[in-house]
């Protein structure tokens, strides 16, 4: 018998198949929301130093890499990554890429530099603002602070 993966639709009767076999030809689709990076901070670093990548579309296990290498990830929101710069990178220019699970891709048209210097200091966490009728979000360093736009007892639904 086939595995699951091996199975085609023939256009057969599929009374003849295994639960799992049927199951496997009407899982729900992965996500195919697709990732935009929009900048990066800061645009020149270090080895092991933070960088933050905004953008839409983020998903939670992607993946981030740099000529060849894989940064940590240590905070993944949707429109806010927060990843270090591995501590063996050489010096030179890289583009980063972010790669949603379901294997879309994006990355900024212009590389960061990395330099030998590893006194060098991250980037502030950039603030990241959005608001909507009722309130304001703003996220510093991925962590939302929630502020009304209208007075007490106004209601907003």
């Amino acid at each position: 018998m086939a595995a699951a993966n091996e199975i085609a639709d023939t256009g057969t009767n599929t009374s003849d198949k295994t639960t799992s076999e049927t199951e496997a030809n009407t899982s729900s689709p992965q996500d195919t929301t697709a990732p935009t990076v929009e900048w990066i901070t800061p645009t020149s670093t270090a080895p092991s130093q933070t960088i933050y990548i905004n953008g839409t579309g983020f998903q939670g296990g992607l993946t981030v890499e740099m000529g060849g290498y894989y940064l940590d990830t240590m905070q993944v929101e949707p429109n806010q990554i927060t990843a270090v710069i591995p501590e063996d990178v050489a010096s030179g220019e890289y583009h980063i890429f972010v790669i949603n699970p379901n294997g879309d891709d994006s990355s900024l048209g212009s590389p960061i530099t990395v330099t030998d210097s590893p006194n060098q200091t991250s980037a502030a966490p950039p603030v990241y603002t959005k608001t909507y009728p009722c309130f304001t979000e703003t996220f510093v360093d991925g962590i939302p602070e929630i502020t009304s736009n209208f007075p007490v007892g106004v209601n907003c639904n």
